[in-house]
């Protein structure tokens, strides 16, 4: 009895773990009042994780990207990009945005971390 329970500990933690894969790579980039770039946070399709810089502002952009093998399709709504979703300091445009916080186009498979980690190094991970 005691083996049973054992094995059923077992595979309910495996399946807890698989579960926990990334299905979707997720980008999201933090701005400032001015519309500077202050921090990034992301989840990849590598299953790494981490955040850098301020990733505590009201201006925000995030970029989604299919992993390898899944069938959801993240909506964009800036055409050519990866962008599901914005808020921007007003005066600022996506297309502004874009030009310096570097925006995956949609013909980019994965997403990528634009800070330099060696650099910046993760303030969560």
């Amino acid at each position: 009895m005691m083996k049973r329970v054992y094995v059923s500990l077992l595979a309910l933690a495996m399946s807890g773990s698989a579960a926990a894969a990334i299905e979707q790579a997720r980008s999201t980039k933090f701005f400032d009042e001015s519309g500077a770039l202050v921090g990034q946070q992301l989840a990849l399709c590598s299953n790494f994780q981490g955040s850098y810089g301020n990733i505590h502002t009201a201006y925000h952009m995030t970029e989604v990207s299919n992993c390898i093998g899944r069938d959801q399709h993240p909506a964009s709504i800036v055409p050519g990009t990866h962008i599901t979703a914005y808020t921007l300091p007003g005066g600022l445009t996506i297309q502004q945005v874009c030009t310096y916080a570097q925006c995956a186009p949609a013909s980019q498979t994965e997403l990528e971390a634009y800070w330099n980690i060696a650099d910046y190094g993760p303030y969560n991970q």
